[in-house]
């Protein structure tokens, strides 16, 4: 029978014979590095909003995202990075460089706010002046007011007889600032049961509804019922209103277009 110490040197003589192949081995190759860790544990993103972290992409599907132009929600890592919708521009992280083209809507919204601009312009000249404007919107609705029918809203044409007969709001009474005379009693009749007083002329530039309507303010009893329409009978004819010709209640009535000598004094 072998003796305890015949074994252990055979088992050290093997064991050291191992131990220098394993070592020549190593030499032959990169090697095995003693500190490095080659089972790292990853990381799971945790998103601490409540939503879900974004993927990551790596790799081979990165070029791939990058060719197609198309990232599947989340970040792309050695490729084309999109975090958001783009327009006109780079997104990178979902930072956005480059241009952003505005969309309709918001042009007419600052179409809208240039309106209104100048509609309060409007009425900070006339306030101004002691006057009060009204616009088409309100101008319009008036016409239509079935009170019109009974005499408590009225129209009045600041413009001379000429024009007045080219084309006027229907039912509108004629009153020449520059020749009251030849109206002032009918108009101050008018105006004695009237509720609401809507005063015009061409509009734009043209000032008679201005000067008739401050004129008129001695003739009604109450002067906060006097509107005066800055778009006037341009403004009326270009929206589609109907006119009426000839003298007041002809029943020569025409849809809205352009009529000759709408120009101001």
């Amino acid at each position: 029978m072998r003796s305890l110490t015949a074994i252990l040197a055979e088992v050290a003589l093997v064991g050291g014979a191992g131990l220098l192949v394993a070592l020549a081995a190593n030499a032959a190759t990169d090697g095995i590095e003693l500190g490095r860790d080659y089972f790292p544990v990853v990381a799971v993103p945790v998103s601490t909003t409540g939503v879900a972290a974004p993927a990551v992409t790596t790799g081979s599907a990165a070029v791939e995202a990058a060719s197609t132009g198309v990232t599947t929600g989340g970040v792309t890592t050695g490729g084309v990075t999109t975090g958001g919708v783009t327009t006109g521009g780079v997104t990178t992280g979902g930072v956005t460089t480059g241009e952003v083209t505005a969309t309709g809507s918001s042009a007419g919204e600052a179409s809208a706010t240039d309106g209104d601009a100048a509609q309060q312009a409007v009425a900070d000249r006339l306030a101004a002046k002691g006057l009060r404007p009204i616009f088409f919107d309100e101008v319009a609705e008036t016409f239509n007011d079935p009170m019109r029918g009974y005499g408590l809203h009225v129209f009045i044409d600041a413009r001379d007889d000429s024009h007045y007969a080219e084309g006027h709001i229907p039912g509108a009474l004629a009153f020449d600032y520059y020749h009251p005379d030849a109206s002032i009693a009918e108009v101050t009749a008018a105006l004695a049961s009237a509720m609401k007083v809507v005063i015009y002329c061409n509009g734009g530039d043209c000032e008679d509804s201005e000067f008739a309507a401050l004129f008129l303010q001695g003739h009604v009893g109450d002067p906060s019922s006097l509107y005066v329409y800055p778009g006037g009978i341009t403004e009326w004819k270009a929206k589609g209103m109907d006119v009426e010709r000839g003298a007041r209640d002809s029943g020569d009535i025409v849809s809205g277009q352009v009529v000759s000598g709408d120009e101001s004094r």
